[in-house]
């Protein structure tokens, strides 16, 4: 078998390492092809709906909003509660000082999570010196590795009051 003459393959270099031949002799910019773009988009879909979900909640559980923020949610996210209809990551950390104002030093507890296509749901409840957080309901919608629904429900007791 006759291998083809000239400088060995370590020899031939593109004009820059963005700039790679193509079929026909012309150059192509990687960083601009809509195959690289398409390759991004799916890796960011690589994350799972449950991957985004344990990490929102590992990042909560650990008081680290603005990196759940960055790594989880949608900027223009939607939240719906009882008393807000809101957008974006404002929203998002509103919602998180109400909850912080009305039980402070609280723990949490997850008492089921449920996860299917791009849906998830957390129900959970919590405990403060100041209130108890009962019939806490999260549901989310996560497209593309970030969650781009939530809402949120729950209702406080006084720590005296059981149900």
């Amino acid at each position: 078998m006759d291998l083809p003459s000239g400088p060995p393959v370590s020899a031939v270099k593109p004009a820059a390492v963005e700039d790679v031949p193509a079929i026909g002799g012309k150059f192509w910019n990687y960083r601009r092809s809509s195959r690289l773009v398409a390759w991004r988009q799916m890796v960011k879909m690589m994350r799972s709906t449950e991957d985004v979900f344990e990490d929102h909640l590992r990042l909560r559980l650990d008081g680290d909003i603005e990196e759940d923020l960055r790594r989880n949610y949608a900027p223009d996210v939607i939240l719906l509660t009882c008393n807000s209809n809101e957008a974006g990551h404002d929203a998002i950390r509103k919602s998180s000082l109400r909850l912080n104002d009305q039980m402070p030093e609280a723990t949490f507890e997850f008492l089921s999570r449920q996860t299917r296509g791009q849906f998830a749901l957390l129900i959970w409840r919590g405990t403060s010196p100041h209130f108890q957080a009962i019939d806490g309901a999260d549901t989310f919608v996560i497209e593309n590795g970030k969650i781009v629904f939530q809402s949120i429900h729950y209702r406080l007791l006084e720590p005296s009051v059981r149900q």
